[in-house]
């Protein structure tokens, strides 16, 4: 075979050497390019069969096709690679969290509008124009304007709800635009949940309100296929219509100002019990307001003395001496001006029964000194009480005449003790005369 080509290669140098220049040349320039045109070829083979390799982002993942049908395999973040062109391909799809504002529920606005408060707007003779202005009926028979704020992205593979199906591959095949479907699904959870409140409800708990949005509007998205999923909806604005703004952002002050009121008054309550009762005063009066239900297993029942109070209406002795032993023990054990009080009086007791018990076993001790002699027992002591006061450094004694036997004692009070005196004698004699302070 080698001598074949050989003899071949020689024959067709032969031939072209027997060939004039004009064909020698002719036949080097077609076989150069030939060549070329062989390497290009198979350039462009190698370009076509990675033609398909494409590079899939964080945020995105690639759903295959292989002649027009989509397969069931997607591909993550990476590099993917199809068939080359007219036999398959990789499709990017966007998983990024996307937002959209629904308007649906809320006043017809122009651009001047937009630059003033509510309150300022002018309002239409007409009221609401339906196709212009939207509004909540609430379960009270209210309407209510809300603009609402939404937040949504392709489920991932992870938070698949059919298995074996990849979200990403629902959203295709079953979303053609995926702000109306979450604008429908949100709107007609939106009309539902506001069936069955009141208008004040919805104003004071806008969280509860969304979430429940939320919730009926993810479900309807499942049942449709969608292969998406709401992060998040939120109110941004909500207001009564245009007509009544005024009448209600009064009351809206009423209600601020009745709250701060009983703040104030809670505090001051709070402030002056902590004062009396110490620290504990909610064991004592309790706390109507913040706390109606007394837990059982408290060691530290609340709102004794109510409860004591409610045993004695009831005429149950035996549960009122519990709550007044209950209560007695609360007083002794807390810090407040009660506790002083309380001792004070216990310590004041006790010194009277202890004085009582010794002027009694005084009293006893002279008894049979009477009985033996009551004028001797009468003068003897008489002589002890004239020496305590002799002996006392506020009394002076003036003996008039050496025959008289008449002793005049005169005091010497406090120039205060005696001022108040005269007050006071004053006041018996004219009730209109006031008393000032000690002088």
């Amino acid at each position: 075979m080698e001598m074949n080509n050989e003899n071949q290669q020689s024959d067709g140098d032969l031939q072209v050497d027997q060939m004039d220049p004009a064909q020698q040349q002719l036949a080097k320039a077609l076989r150069s390019s030939f060549r070329l045109l062989s390497f290009l070829m198979i350039l462009v083979l190698i370009l076509f069969s990675v033609s398909e390799v494409t590079s899939i982002g964080p945020n995105e993942v690639g759903i295959v096709y292989r002649f027009g049908k989509i397969q069931d395999e997607v591909v993550e973040e990476g590099l993917a690679y199809a068939w080359p062109f007219m036999i398959g391909r990789v499709e990017k799809v966007d998983t990024s969290q996307r937002e959209i504002e629904i308007n649906d529920f809320w006043v017809y606005e122009t651009a001047e509008d937009r630059t003033k408060p509510l309150i300022d707007r002018t309002v239409s003779s007409e009221g609401l124009r339906p196709g212009y202005d939207g509004a909540l009926l609430t379960g009270d028979q209210s309407l209510y304007h809300v603009r609402l704020r939404c937040g949504y992205q392709i489920r991932s593979g992870d938070d698949q709800l059919t298995e074996g199906v990849h979200p990403a591959i629902q959203y295709k095949l079953n979303v053609t635009d995926a702000p109306e479907m979450i604008r429908s699904a949100i709107c007609s959870a939106a009309i539902r949940a506001a069936a069955h409140r009141t208008v004040d409800d919805i104003y004071s708990n806008r969280g509860d309100f969304a979430i429940e949005i939320k919730n009926s509007a993810q479900k309807r998205l499942d049942t449709m296929l969608s292969g998406m999923r709401i992060v998040n909806i939120s109110v941004t604005e909500a207001s009564w219509p245009l007509q009544t703004l005024g009448d209600f952002a009064a009351a809206d002050a009423a209600r601020s100002r009745k709250k701060k009121v009983i703040s104030d008054a809670k505090g001051l309550a709070a402030e002056i019990l902590r004062l009396v009762a110490g620290r504990t005063y909610e064991h004592l009066v309790g706390d109507p307001i913040e706390r109606k239900d007394q837990d059982p297993d408290d060691k530290n029942p609340y709102d004794l003395i109510g409860q004591y109070a409610k045993a004695r209406t009831r005429g149950d002795n035996k549960e009122s001496k519990d709550k007044l032993a209950e209560i007695d023990k609360v007083l002794s054990n807390t810090d407040g001006a009660a506790h002083d009080l309380i001792e004070k009086a216990r310590t004041e007791s006790k010194e009277f029964i202890e004085n009582t018990k010794r002027r009694a076993t005084r009293f006893t001790e002279l008894l049979p000194k009477y009985n033996e002699n009551p004028e001797f027992m009468l003068a003897a002591e008489w002589t002890k009480v004239l020496s305590e006061i002799f002996a006392s450094p506020t009394v002076e004694v003036v003996v008039v005449g050496a025959g008289n036997r008449k002793i005049n004692i005169q005091t010497k009070q406090d120039p205060a003790t005696i001022a108040r005196i005269v007050r006071e004698l004053a006041k018996l004699k004219d009730p209109h005369v006031s008393g000032g302070g000690d002088e």
